[in-house]
């Protein structure tokens, strides 16, 4: 183990430096590399499997089990085995809302749901769930991962995530570091399924280069993906938040045509961002599905030994040179006489000059821009100027510098309990209660004797999840919570009672108090 262990250091091309990697600079979207994945290297048990990945930027990962005798989860695992072939049956929803969601916390109405949005996924049909439901058919995968069918089960979790990422953004943060430490510690791939969503996913990701080894290995003549990653997760540069390119967004997609087919020369001929001498071999070290629920007897700590050139500053700096040289190559193509500054050495300009887009010769169009003959007056050229700005606002109109940032569709969310069955692209469960929310925030609103609690439970609910779902959608509607748990029990701010009254009387019939 010793000697296994010593093939794992770290060791540089840098002969004077004895830091793993410069991180300073990326201080962008996803730039968090050591974020929760550094383990301590002593803490590491017993060495179970080594694979030889013989990646571009993934060279080998080395699993560990869990250091220690511990009991975490163990009650979980072994309820997720019991119900693992479990059947369900169309269930009407019923909210559940749970910190770190387990078997122990549901009812048997939510019970019967879950088997059946469990079984509707299964099938590669996506029906509304609370997010809570979603987590905990996550947990069950990762616990079971060591006896069940490891591609039949990423395959599943990929489709989940491709579903419902839209409706639970959080889902990105999550399975970014889940679905990888998956695929790690059991072998397996990334589906075709999430492959076109691989940049996004990257930029959330603490191991970026596992993301971008899955976009690599599969680009073979199409570098469209990989450079997406590059565009996202190593460039300092947005050309969406060029004032030309929010002007016409389809210059963005010749810019990335440009750019992509400088990446695949450079890989080819293993120069620029390919060439071995710029490339640095490091051993990231992380804790595997941290901050998920999972047993200890699946923990697993994971020595992933990478050589990668991506987190270094200078190779941040030329990713973003020669995208901003595309860029210039477009500007020139298109007639905009205005470039960006650029610092790439002659190599790479020759290498992307060869492309296949051509030039218009500058001084045809040029002459535009001399100056005039005549002598030029304060007045004129305070005249000149208002009437370009006049001209500027109609042909322009207002800048903006928010970008609009435009992801690949997700599969359709739909509604089984709906009247006319129709499929809907989003669950927005913040801007309308839920037929039972709203029944028993009527019934607590009218009635005198009961508690909130006592209201959940004639009718089957779990308080909590009706408390959180009536608070987030009032805090959308009022910009306010209506709930007050500070006492131990739920009860109303009187301040907003008209407000509530006013908004439950828009959706149904209610006899307000006096």
């Amino acid at each position: 183990q010793k000697e296994k262990s010593e093939t794992l250091r770290f060791s540089s091309c840098r002969p004077n430096s004895r830091k793993d990697f410069d991180t300073q600079s990326y201080s962008g979207k996803g730039a968090d590399y050591s974020r929760r994945i550094f383990a301590n290297k002593k803490s590491e048990g017993k060495l179970i499997e080594e694979r030889i990945l013989d990646g571009e930027f993934v060279e080998s990962v080395s699993v560990f089990d869990w250091s220690g005798d511990f009991g975490f989860y163990e009650k979980f695992k072994s309820d997720a085995e019991r119900f693992r072939n479990k059947s369900g049956s169309l269930s009407p929803h019923v909210p559940f809302f749970a910190y770190v969601p387990q078997y122990s916390q549901m009812k048997k109405q939510q019970f019967d749901f879950y088997f059946f949005m469990r079984d509707e996924i299964r099938s590669n049909r996506y029906p509304m769930a609370d997010l809570s439901y979603l987590l905990l058919m996550i947990y069950e995968i990762i616990n079971l991962g060591d006896t069940s069918d490891n591609k039949k089960e990423i395959d599943i979790l990929c489709h989940l995530w491709t579903a419902y990422r839209t409706v639970y953004p959080v889902l990105d943060k999550y399975l970014s570091e889940w679905a990888a430490d998956y695929c790690l510690i059991h072998s397996v791939r990334l589906p075709e399924t999430i492959r076109t969503l691989i940049p996004h996913i990257a930029a959330r990701s603490s191991l970026k280069e596992f993301y971008l080894e899955e976009a690599f290995s599969t680009s073979e003549k199409d570098f469209s993906v990989f450079s997406d990653c590059l565009i996202t997760c190593c460039s300092d540069y947005l050309p969406r938040k060029s004032r030309y390119i929010s002007d016409d967004p389809s210059l963005f997609k010749k810019i990335k045509a440009v750019f992509t087919e400088a990446i695949g020369k450079m890989a080819s001929r293993r120069i620029g961002i390919f060439s071995p001498d710029l490339k640095c071999h490091s051993v990231v070290r992380r804790d595997a599905y941290s901050g998920s629920l999972c047993s200890y007897s699946v923990k697993k700590r994971l020595a992933v030994r990478i050589c990668s050139p991506f987190r270094s500053q200078s190779m941040r700096k030329l990713i973003t040179e020669i995208l901003r040289y595309c860029e210039n190559i477009i500007r020139k193509n298109v007639g905009i006489r205005s470039r960006l500054t650029v610092d790439l050495p002659f190599e790479i300009r020759e290498l992307i000059d060869a492309g296949i887009y051509s030039r218009p010769a500058e001084e045809s169009y040029l002459t535009f821009y001399d100056a005039p003959d005549e002598l030029v007056s304060i007045e004129s050229a305070l005249d000149l100027e208002e009437s370009s700005w006049v001209n500027t606002e109609r042909l322009v109109g207002e800048t903006s510098d928010d970008e609009t940032e435009i992801e690949p569709d997700g599969a359709v969310v739909y509604d089984p309990y709906s009247e006319n069955g129709r499929l809907t692209d989003r669950y927005d469960s913040d801007m309308n209660l839920s037929p039972d929310c709203f029944a028993v925030l009527s019934e607590f609103v009218k009635c005198e004797n009961d508690s909130f609690e006592e209201i959940c439970r004639k009718a089957g609910l779990f308080p909590d999840s009706v408390a959180s779902e009536i608070n987030e959608t009032f805090s959308s509607e009022i910009g306010d919570i209506i709930l007050d748990n500070s006492s131990g029990k739920y009860t109303l701010y009187n301040e907003y009672l008209n407000e509530i009254v006013e908004l439950l009387q828009e959706k149904g019939d209610l006899n307000a108090p006096g």
